[in-house]
């Protein structure tokens, strides 16, 4: 996906209140996550600065089976390897390209 969904949060908030996103993550995909208990990976760019956190939470708890990858763009064109460890408690890796000359 494209845009940031986590531009406008604020502390106080699992989710902000005035993203286009509301409905399909802050409604639906972090209840599910935090239900489902197994690891989710969700990728964006549009703020486009390299980032793999788990910022995520739901009624003020943690989703730590749900990670963020925040893709590279717009000035710095580089790629991401993701890996995926089945099974893992930490499933993913997820490694920067450097760009060739």
């Amino acid at each position: 996906m494209h845009g940031d969904p986590l531009e406008s949060k604020t502390l106080r908030d699992d989710f902000p209140t005035h993203s286009g996103f509301r409905t399909s993550i802050g409604q639906t995909l972090l209840p599910l996550a935090a239900a489902a208990g197994i690891p989710v990976l969700l990728i964006h760019g549009d703020t486009h600065l390299f980032r793999f956190d788990q910022p995520f939470s739901l009624n003020r708890s943690p989703i730590p089976n749900l990670s963020r990858l925040i893709v590279p763009g717009a000035n710095d064109m580089r790629a991401v390897r993701v890996g995926v460890e089945p099974g893992s408690a930490q499933p993913w890796s997820v490694r920067l390209l450097q760009s060739r000359p």
